[in-house]
């Protein structure tokens, strides 16, 4: 109990939702319960932010992490404005992230600057915290994940499903 409060205390004062400890955070907690491993990969944008993608395999009966036929095609999943990556995976088993997997799709999540996974060490107040605006989710968030995606699965493209982030 005492590691949970201070878990949320860390979250509200820094801004962050990161694993503390034992406690994971509440993106992997969802995933653990579908069975699902989820792996963090840190993408450096080149205007100096750190974002956190996620990347989403299914676990066979023995724990060790697989990928169902997916025949090449990932997928990036971005959320909306004041979101983060968690809003793909909220509904269990009916999210779309869980349903692109059962379909053999390699499924990524995307987190644009300044949310809970995306706010670098030291959460909304750290350096960086206010230096930017949504042109630069644009054109350096997307543009970094986009590479990265690219270079990690060595493909020349991605499907890529978006909310709205604001206008």
């Amino acid at each position: 109990l005492i590691q949970k409060l201070l878990a949320t205390i860390f979250y509200i004062i820094l801004g962050v939702e990161k694993s503390v400890g034992w406690h994971r955070s509440s993106i992997e907690r969802v995933c653990d319960n579908l069975n699902i491993d989820i792996s963090k990969h840190v993408v450096d944008t080149a205007d100096g932010h750190t974002l956190t993608l996620h990347r989403l395999r299914f676990k066979n009966h023995d724990g060790i992490k697989t990928y169902t036929s997916s025949k090449g095609k990932s997928v990036l999943l971005q959320h909306g404005l004041l979101e983060s990556s968690i809003v793909w995976v909220a509904y269990g088993k009916v999210s779309l992230a869980f349903m692109l997997l059962e379909q053999g799709f390699d499924v990524w999540l995307g987190n644009n600057r300044g949310n809970a996974y995306s706010s670098g060490s030291w959460g909304l107040w750290g350096n960086n915290a206010s230096n930017w605006d949504f042109q630069h989710i644009a054109k350096e968030d997307f543009t970094s994940n986009v590479k990265y995606i690219l270079k990690s699965t060595n493909s020349d493209k991605i499907l890529y499903i978006g909310q709205s982030q604001g206008r």
